[in-house]
């Protein structure tokens, strides 16, 4: 009897542990990203300006204090991408999160649309809340890839450097928060300020019943721009900034 206790408390335990590490982190990178697609995008139907990145921004800080504690509140593919190459993450829940992050960015912009009046929804300068890149004034799609690449290694560097050390800074939510609201205040003339594929992705395939070529024409931007500042800013982070027990050693080799 003592035994099969133990083994049923054992089989228990792991169970439970496998929802606390695994399922429990990508439900509420889920729900996050469902919650931030939702109100960035409602936000854009007000035409405020630079409301988008106050909202953006805002919202970040919320859902890293509400959520951080269970996934970290990444709510962001390039920001996953960049703590798992620097290593607080592994690749499995990566992947994870990575889904979870894609599918909530999907229903947050459903959910826009299933609140919003058709006629407003599809608003030429609403444009169901997607991220597009301003042709009206003369941008090319070079400087759009370039734009959100540069906004992106801010955005990933700020978190890298916030929560990826040693010290881990008590005010990160915060210093998250305004990093977003800076950069994609920053880029809303251009590209709209993403920083997040999620964000752009979700909006445009709610939108693409009513598409006719605008929203996918240059939607790589959003892909392409993020992973390139990903990338420079966690080669920058492992070279410069990381702790000295996580930076690249660059040692010269001794003649023998």
């Amino acid at each position: 009897m003592a035994e099969t206790d133990v083994l049923v408390g054992t089989q228990e335990t792991g169970r439970f542990t496998f929802f606390e590490s695994k399922i429990r982190p990508v439900l509420a990178e889920f729900v996050g990203s469902s919650i931030l697609v939702f109100v960035v995008c409602s936000m854009s139907v007000n035409n405020f300006p630079l409301g988008d990145g106050l909202v953006y921004g805002f919202a970040m800080v919320f859902l890293i204090e509400s959520l951080g504690n269970i996934s970290g509140g990444y709510f962001n593919p390039a920001i996953t991408l960049g703590l798992v190459i620097t290593g607080p993450i592994g690749v499995c829940l990566a992947v994870g999160y990575f889904v979870a992050q894609v599918l909530g960015g999907m229903l947050g912009a459903a959910l826009v649309r299933a609140v919003l009046p058709e006629t407003q929804y599809k608003n030429l300068t609403f444009l169901g809340g997607c991220t597009v890149l301003n042709e009206s004034n003369g941008a090319e799609p070079g400087w759009g890839v370039f734009s959100e690449a540069i906004l992106t290694f801010i955005l990933v560097l700020t978190v890298l450097t916030t929560v990826a050390n040693e010290k881990h800074c008590q005010l990160a939510p915060l210093c998250i928060g305004f990093s977003v609201v800076v950069t994609s205040s920053a880029g809303s003339f251009l590209t709209g300020g993403s920083m997040n594929p999620a964000r752009s992705f979700g909006p445009a395939v709610a939108f693409s019943v009513y598409d006719d070529g605008v929203v996918w024409k240059y939607h790589y931007i959003y892909w392409v721009g993020p992973l390139l500042g990903t990338l420079v800013a966690c080669l920058l982070f492992k070279l410069v900034f990381a702790a000295e027990s996580k930076r690249i050693q660059i040692r010269r080799a001794t003649s023998q």
